[in-house]
Formats: structure tokens, C-alpha cells, sequence
């Protein structure tokens, strides 16, 4: 039994907030096993598990307001410290919180420019409003330009096709003569057992 009580240790945690799994209390016990916690980043780990934190949440821990490092060895922790817990999460890059907690539909959104940039009606700079007008008027003419050559270049392709039929139609070349005789309408006596009369007289 003294082996197995050496090997355990019984902290106070006290909380800034109210944790997620207790949002009524904001000090609480827990008992630690030595031999599944190396350092202090393992009973960070731990208190973030039970306690229902965000992955994305950090917890700084401190001992008599003096701060533990996370690599530090989990002996500095003795049996009844009280340990202070803080939450802080993520800082927020380019004014956006990369915690998974805020809807990505926000995190998504680009950022304009403020009202410190420059005057503007609703915050956005002047120039940015002219730059992105005069951006968007050159790509509309690009695609103009576009479209009006390849216009011209089907008008041209249908036109040389026609010019092409016009001259191989049939209307401007003659006929070959044909081969083939057609005979031509011939009276023949119709046949009959009577001979024709002859006058041998004359």
C-alpha cells in the first residue's frame, strides 16, 4: 500500500472560470498518478481532458502565483498543492480567432480595410474603392476585347466558307455532258399480220 500511495498525489485546482464539466464550482480536487504524468504539460493535458476544455484552449498552471513550465518535471507538484489554473485560448491572428469554436463562415472572411486606413463611407478607404472600381472596369474591357475578336474571327471564318460554297456551287459551273444517250422518240409501224400495200405498177 505504501508503494501505491507514493505513486498518487492530491491537488486543489482553483479555476479563474468556472470549467465547462463544473460551471458551478471553481475549485476542485484531483487526483494525479505520478507514473502516467512525466511533466506539467501531462497534468495540463489531464485537467483540459476532464474538465471538457477546448483542444485549442491553453492552460497555464501556477503554484503560489509562480508559473510551471510546461517541461518542467510533474515533482515540482507536491501532494496538497494548490494549483492555479488558467484558460487562455489562441491569440488571434489578423484580428480573426483561429479557435474551431467561432464559425468558420468568419474565419473565411476577408478583412477591409478599417477606418484608419483612410476615410471612407462605411469604413473602407477611398482609394481602395477607386482601385478596385478601375480593376474591375479594365478586366470588363479586357473581356470585351476578347469577345469582339472572337467575333470578328467567326465572321471571318463563316464568310470565307461562304465565298468558298459560292464558288464551288453548281449555278456558275456547267454540267459535264452526260454519257448516257437519251434516244430519241422514233416511230415505228406497228407491227401487224397485214403487209402494207405496194403499187409495183408504177
Amino acid at each position: 500500500m505504501a508503494a501505491n500511495s507514493n505513486s498518487f498525489i492530491r491537488v486543489r485546482l482553483h479555476f479563474d472560470y468556472p470549467p465547462p464539466a463544473v460551471v458551478d464550482c471553481r475549485m476542485c480536487w484531483l487526483l494525479l498518478d505520478l507514473n502516467t504524468c512525466r511533466v506539467v504539460a501531462d497534468l495540463e493535458s489531464i485537467i483540459r481532458e476532464k474538465f471538457e476544455f477546448s483542444p485549442r484552449s491553453i492552460l497555464n498552471l501556477f503554484i503560489e502565483d509562480c508559473y510551471l513550465p510546461h517541461t518542467e518535471r510533474i515533482f515540482v507538484v507536491r501532494d496538497n498543492d494548490s494549483v492555479r489554473v488558467k484558460v487562455d485560448s489562441l491569440a488571434p491572428v489578423n484580428g480573426h480567432s483561429s479557435c474551431p469554436d467561432t464559425s468558420s463562415k468568419n474565419c473565411r472572411k476577408r478583412q477591409r480595410p478599417t477606418e484608419e486606413d483612410g476615410p471612407g463611407g462605411d469604413g473602407v478607404s477611398v482609394e481602395w474603392k477607386e482601385k478596385k472600381r478601375k480593376k474591375r472596369n479594365k478586366e470588363w474591357e479586357a473581356k470585351q476585347a476578347l469577345d469582339d475578336e472572337m467575333k470578328k474571327s467567326k465572321e471571318k471564318c463563316t464568310e470565307k466558307k461562304r465565298k468558298k460554297a459560292e464558288k464551288n456551287s453548281p449555278a456558275d459551273t456547267p454540267k459535264p455532258a452526260s454519257t448516257k444517250k437519251t434516244p430519241a422518240s422514233i416511230i415505228q409501224p406497228a407491227k401487224g399480220t397485214k403487209k402494207p400495200y405496194v403499187n409495183k405498177n408504177t
